[in-house]
C-alpha cells in the first residue's frame, strides 16, 4: 500500500508524462473522430463491462462487445497497433511488459490468497488465461493479416468479458451479515484474480507482439490503422471492475465494523474495545484502498481508451493500461485483506463478548433467583396475614367488618402465593438458560449465547415484577389482617366488658337476697340464709375475675388473648350468676322454711321440746324423718315414756293432728309435693333426785318439709302434659293436612285415572280420612289437658296439694291420649303417602306419559336438596365448635391443659371433620338426585334421597359430638382458671 500511495501521490516521472503524451493525442483524435462520426459509440473492451442504458447485468455488455455488426474491438486494434511498432520499441515495450505482468501476477496472487477455492472463480480464471493465450498465440501466427489479428483479439475480448462479468456477479452478492459477509469477501477476491488474470492475459499479449518482426508490424500496422479508419466513432472506456470489488470489500469492512460495535455496545471490556479499535481502523485502510483502486481504475481506462481511439503509442498504451490497472487491482486486493482483517477484529469482538454474556447472565440469574427467594418470602408472610385474619373472623364472626377484611387478605395471600410460583417459575428459567449461556460460550457460539442470554434477561424481569406484586399484594394482606385483628380484639374487650358489668348485676343481686335471707326466722330458714351469704360471696368473687379479665382483654395483643380473656369474662359472669341464682333460691327457700306461720302450739310447761330434721327437702316418694328432744330443768330427768302428738299444715296456718304419730320420731313418705310444716306437743313427767315427780308439757318449734316433685311443680307438671298433648295435637293435624296437600296436588299433576292408580288414590284418601280423625280426637284430649293444667294451678295455690295433684294426673293422662291418637294420625298419613306414591307408580306405567315419573322425581330431588342444605348447616356448626374446642385449647397452653383437654379436643376436630364429609356426601346424592329428576328416573332418585336422609342423620351426629366436645373442654379450662385465681 505504500507503494502504491508513493506511485499515485508522490509523483511517477514517466506515468505522468505517459499520461500527458497519451491524454493529449487522446483528446486530438477524440475530436476528429467526432467530427467524422458525429456520434460517439461505445465499444466493448475484454476488460470493461459496458454500460447499457437498458440492463444492469454485465452480460449484456459482453454480448454486445462480441455482436456480429462491430468485428473490429479496442483489444485487436492494440495488438496490431502494438505489432506495427514493435521494431522501434521492442526494448521498452519488454520491459514495460514485464513490469506490467509482474504488477498484474502480483495482484492475481494477492487475491488467490484471499480468496475461498470457488469453482466458478476458477472457471472464469482459467477462461480469461485460455483467452490470453490464444490472443497471443494468434497474434504471433497471423500478425501479416489484420483480419486475422482483429478475429483472434475479438475472441479473447469476449472470454475476458465473460470473466469480467463472472467477476462483477460476484462481486454484487456481497451480504452484510456475518455469514454472508464471509462468503461476498470470497466472492470479492474470485473477482479480484479472474480480473487479475485477465491483465496478465493483456500483458502476455503485448509482450508476444512486441517479438514479432519488423515485416509483420509493418502489416499489423497497416492493419491497424485500416481498423481504426473503419471504427465509426470514438469509444470511452469505462471499466470498474476492481474499483467495485474494492468498494465493496471496503463497505464489507464496514459492515464488521459496525458489528463488531455492537458487539463492545453490549460488552463493553478491554477485548471488546480493542477489537472495535482494530475493525474501525482496518475499515478506515480498507476505505483508503478503495480511494487508491478507483484512482487506478481511472488511469487504466483513461490507457484503454488511448488503446481504442488510436491515440498514441499502442505498444506503451497497452504497458501503462496493464500497469495501472494491476496497480487498481493490488489496491483492490489490499482492501479485500483490511476487509478480512475487520472479519478477524470482529470475530475477536464476538469471542469476547460471548465470554462477557456469562457474567452478564449469571447477574440476571442471581437477581432472578433473589427475586424468587423475596417473593416466597413475602407470599409466607401474606398467608401468615391471611391465616391472623381467619382467626380473627373465628373470634369475630358476627362482624361483617372483619370478616370482609378476612376475604381482602385471603385474596390477597392467593395472589402473593401465586406470584411467588411464577418468580420460581421464572428463576428456575433464568438458571437453564444461565447453564445454556454457559454452555454455548464454551462452544464460543455467539448466536446461541446471546440467544439464551435474552432468556435469562427476560426471565430476571419476570421474577422482579412478580415479587413486585407479591410484596404489594403481602402489604394489602397485612393491612387487612391489622384491621381485622384490632377490630376483633375491640369487639371482644367490649364484650368482656359486658360479662363484668353483668356479672357485677349478678354481684349485687346475691347480696340483695342474701340481706333479704338473713331477716327470715326459724333453725331452718337460718341455715338457708347462711347458705344464700356464702353465694353472695362467690358471686363478687366472680365478678372480681370478670373485671379482671375484661381489662386485660382491652390490652390484649392478639384476638386469642382477648377472647380467652372474654371467655373468662363470660364464664365468671356466668359463674356470678349461678352464684346469684343460689343466693335467691336459699333466700326463697329461708323464706319458705321461716316459721312465720299461724294457729301453731305454743304451750311451754316444765320442759322444752327441740324438733329437728335431716330430710326437709326431698322429693315425692322419699322418706321423711323428723325427731324430737325434750329440754328439762336440771337435777331433773324424763319419769316414764312421754306422749307425741303430731301436726302437719299445708298452709301455715290451718293444722291437723296427724292420726297414729304418737312417738318422739315422726316418719313419713312424700306422696304429694308441697310445703309442709311440722309441729309435736310432748306431754310427760319428770322426776327428782329426791323422787319428786311433776307433769311437763311443751310444743317444739315448727319444721317445714319441702317435698319436690322432679318433673317440678303440680302446675309446671299440668302444664308440661297439656303443652306435650297440644304439640301431639297439632303434629297430627299438620300430617292430615300434609297427606291431603300431597294427594290434591299428585292428582293435579299426573294422571291417576288408570284402575291401579285409581285405587291406591282411594286407599290414600281413606288413609287421610282416618288421619284427620285421629287429630280430632287428638284436639280434643288437648283440650281436656289444657284445663286440667289451670286448675291444678289454682289448687296448688290454695295449698290443696292433692287436689293439685289429680288434676296434673288428668292432665298427664289425656296428654297420653292426644300422643297417642297423634301417633295414630301419623301412622294413618304415613299409610296415605304410601298408598299415593304407589298410585303414583302404578301411574307411571298405566299412564305411558312422563308426567308422573317427573312428579316423583322432583319430589324426591326436592327432599335430597332439603337434607344436604341442612347437612350443610350442619357441618359447619360442627366446624365452628371445633374452631371453639381447638382456640380454647391454644389458648389454655401447658398451664391448663390435660389428657382430657386433648382428648375433647381431638374429638371435636373429628367430628367436625367427619361432619363435613358427610355434607358433602348428601351434597353429591342431592346432585345426583337432581340429575335423575332431570331424567324423570325416580327410583334412582328416590334412593338418592334416602343417601341424603342418611347423611343427614349422620352429619347431625357429628355436630352433637363436636357441640358437647367444646363445651366440655370450655368448661374444663376455664374452671381450672378460675381454680388458679
Amino acid at each position: 500500500m505504500k507503494f502504491l500511495r508513493h506511485k499515485s501521490f508522490r509523483g511517477d516521472p514517466q506515468v505522468h508524462y505517459k499520461m500527458f503524451k497519451v491524454g493529449r493525442t487522446w483528446v486530438f483524435t477524440a475530436m476528429a473522430s467526432f467530427v467524422l462520426t458525429a456520434a460517439p459509440q461505445l465499444v466493448s473492451h475484454a476488460d470493461t463491462v459496458s454500460a447499457d442504458t437498458s440492463s444492469d447485468t454485465a452480460s449484456s455488455a459482453t454480448s454486445s462487445a462480441s455482436s456480429g455488426a462491430d468485428t473490429s474491438s479496442a483489444a485487436a486494434s492494440a495488438a496490431a497497433l502494438a505489432a506495427a511498432t514493435a521494431s522501434s520499441t521492442s526494448t521498452s515495450t519488454t520491459s514495460d511488459s514485464s513490469t506490467a505482468s509482474s504488477s498484474s501476477e502480483t495482484a492475481s496472487n494477492s487475491n488467490s490468497e484471499s480468496s475461498s477455492d470457488s469453482s466458478s472463480s476458477d472457471d472464469s480464471a482459467s477462461d480469461a488465461s485460455s483467452a490470453s493465450e490464444t490472443s497471443t498465440t494468434n497474434a504471433t501466427s497471423t500478425s501479416s493479416t489484420s483480419s486475422s489479428s482483429v478475429s483472434t483479439a475479438s475472441s479473447s475480448a469476449s472470454s475476458a468479458s465473460s470473466s469480467s462479468s463472472s467477476s462483477s456477479s460476484s462481486a454484487t452478492s456481497s451480504s452484510l451479515t456475518d455469514s454472508s459477509s464471509s462468503s461476498a469477501a470470497s466472492s470479492s477476491t474470485t473477482s479480484l484474480s479472474s480480473s487479475a488474470s485477465v491483465a496478465a492475459s493483456t500483458v502476455s499479449t503485448a509482450s508476444s507482439v512486441a517479438s514479432t518482426t519488423k515485416s509483420a508490424s509493418t502489416a499489423a500496422s497497416t492493419a491497424a490503422i485500416a481498423a481504426y479508419s473503419s471504427e465509426s466513432a470514438a469509444s470511452s472506456n469505462t471499466d470498474s471492475t476492481a474499483a467495485k470489488a474494492a468498494s465493496s470489500s471496503a463497505s464489507l469492512a464496514g459492515s464488521y465494523a459496525t458489528l463488531a460495535s455492537s458487539y463492545a455496545s453490549l460488552v463493553n471490556n478491554l477485548t471488546t474495545q480493542a477489537a472495535v479499535s482494530a475493525a474501525q481502523s482496518a475499515y478506515q485502510e480498507a476505505l483508503n484502498a478503495a480511494d487508491l483502486s478507483r484512482h487506478y481504475n481511472s488511469i487504466a481506462n483513461m490507457y484503454l481508451d488511448a488503446m481504442t481511439n488510436g491515440v498514441g503509442s499502442n505498444v506503451d498504451n497497452t504497458l501503462a493500461y496493464a500497469n495501472a490497472n494491476s496497480l487498481a487491482f493490488s489496491a483492490a486486493s489490499a482492501a479485500s485483506s483490511y476487509a478480512a482483517l475487520a472479519s478477524t477484529a470482529t470475530s475477536t469482538a464476538s469471542s469476547a463478548a460471548t465470554q462477557g454474556l456469562i457474567n452478564l447472565a449469571s447477574s440476571n440469574y442471581s437477581a432472578a433467583s433473589s427475586a424468587a427467594s423475596a417473593a416466597t418470602v413475602a407470599a409466607s408472610s401474606a398467608a401468615e396475614a391471611a391465616n391472623s385474619a381467619y382467626l380473627a373472623m373465628q373470634y369475630d364472626k358476627n362482624n361483617t367488618a372483619v370478616t370482609s377484611a378476612y376475604t381482602v387478605a385471603s385474596s390477597m395471600a392467593a395472589a402473593a402465593s401465586t406470584a411467588a410460583v411464577n418468580a420460581t417459575t421464572a428463576a428456575v428459567a433464568a438458571s437453564s438458560a444461565y447453564v445454556a449461556v454457559s454452555s454455548n460460550a464454551a462452544n464460543n457460539d455467539y448466536e446461541a449465547t446471546s440467544t439464551a442470554y435474552a432468556v435469562t434477561s427476560s426471565a430476571a424481569t419476570e421474577a422482579l415484577g412478580q415479587y413486585a406484586a407479591g410484596s404489594t399484594a403481602t402489604s394489602t394482606a397485612s393491612s387487612a389482617a391489622s384491621f381485622a385483628n384490632s377490630t376483633a380484639i375491640s369487639d371482644l374487650a367490649s364484650a368482656a366488658s359486658s360479662s363484668a358489668n353483668v356479672a357485677n348485676t349478678a354481684k349485687s343481686t346475691a347480696s340483695s337476697a342474701a340481706s333479704v335471707a338473713a331477716t327470715q326466722t326459724g333453725t331452718q330458714a337460718s341455715a338457708y340464709a347462711s347458705s344464700a351469704a356464702t353465694a353472695a360471696s362467690s358471686a363478687s368473687s366472680a365478678y372480681a375475675v370478670a373485671s379482671t379479665a375484661a381489662k386485660s382483654a382491652v390490652s390484649a395483643s392478639d384476638p386469642a388473648t382477648a377472647d380467652s380473656y372474654a371467655r373468662v369474662a363470660q364464664s365468671a359472669s356466668s359463674l356470678a350468676a349461678s352464684y346469684a341464682a343460689t343466693a335467691e333460691s336459699n333466700a326463697t327457700l329461708a323464706a319458705k322454711f321461716s316459721t312465720d306461720v299461724a294457729n301453731e302450739q305454743t304451750v311451754s310447761s316444765n320442759a322444752t321440746l327441740t324438733t329437728s330434721t335431716a330430710t326437709q327437702s326431698v322429693s315425692t316418694g322419699d322418706t321423711v324423718t323428723i325427731t324430737n328432744k325434750v329440754g328439762l330443768d336440771s337435777g331433773y330427768s324424763v319419769s316414764g315414756t312421754p306422749t307425741y302428738v303430731w301436726y302437719v299444715s299445708t298452709d301455715g296456718t290451718t293444722w291437723t293432728t296427724i292420726s297414729g304419730a304418737t312417738s318422739a320420731t315422726y316418719t313419713t313418705t312424700a306422696t304429694t309435693s308441697g310445703t309442709y310444716y311440722y309441729q309435736a306437743v310432748v306431754t310427760g313427767k319428770r322426776v327428782t333426785a329426791l323422787v319428786f315427780t311433776s307433769d311437763f308439757k311443751a310444743a317444739g318449734n315448727v319444721i317445714t318439709i319441702v317435698v319436690t316433685n322432679p318433673e317440678g311443680t303440680y302446675t309446671e307438671i299440668a302444664s308440661s302434659y297439656a303443652s306435650q298433648a297440644n304439640s301431639a295435637a297439632s303434629v297430627a293435624t299438620s300430617q292430615a293436612a300434609a297427606a291431603s296437600n300431597a294427594i290434591s296436588l299428585a292428582s293435579s299433576s299426573a294422571n291417576l285415572t288408570g284402575s291401579l292408580a285409581s285405587y291406591y288414590t282411594s286407599q290414600a284418601n281413606s288413609s287421610y280420612n282416618a288421619a284427620s280423625s285421629y287429630a280430632s280426637v287428638a284436639s280434643e284430649a288437648a283440650s281436656i289437658a289444657t284445663m286440667a293444667s289451670t286448675s291444678a294451678a289454682s289448687y296448688e295455690a290454695e295449698g290443696a296439694y292433692t287436689s293439685a295433684n289429680i288434676w296434673a294426673g288428668m292432665a298427664s293422662s289425656y296428654a297420653s291420649v292426644a300422643t297417642e291418637y297423634a301417633s295414630s294420625a301419623s301412622s294413618a298419613a304415613s299409610e296415605a303417602a304410601a298408598s299415593l306414591d304407589t298410585a303414583l307408580k302404578n301411574a307411571v306405567n298405566e299412564d305411558g306419559g312422563d308426567t308422573a315419573a317427573d312428579y316423583l322425581a322432583s319430589s324426591y330431588a326436592s327432599m335430597a336438596a332439603s337434607s344436604a342444605n341442612v347437612a350443610g348447616d350442619q357441618a359447619s356448626l360442627a366446624a365452628s365448635y371445633a374452631a371453639n374446642a381447638a382456640n380454647a385449647y391454644n389458648v389454655a397452653g401447658s398451664s391448663f391443659n390435660t389428657t382430657a383437654t386433648s382428648s375433647y379436643n381431638a374429638a371435636a376436630s373429628s367430628a367436625a371433620v367427619a361432619a363435613s364429609s358427610y355434607a358433602a356426601a348428601a351434597s353429591e346424592a342431592a346432585s345426583l338426585a337432581a340429575s335423575y329428576a332431570a331424567d324423570g328416573n325416580y327410583n334412582s332418585a328416590a334412593l338418592q334421597q334416602s343417601y341424603a336422609a342418611l347423611r343427614l342423620t349422620y352429619a347431625t351426629d357429628q355436630l352433637n359430638a363436636a357441640s358437647s366436645a367444646a363445651s366440655a373442654i370450655t368448661q374444663t379450662v376455664v374452671q381450672a382458671q378460675i381454680q388458679l385465681l
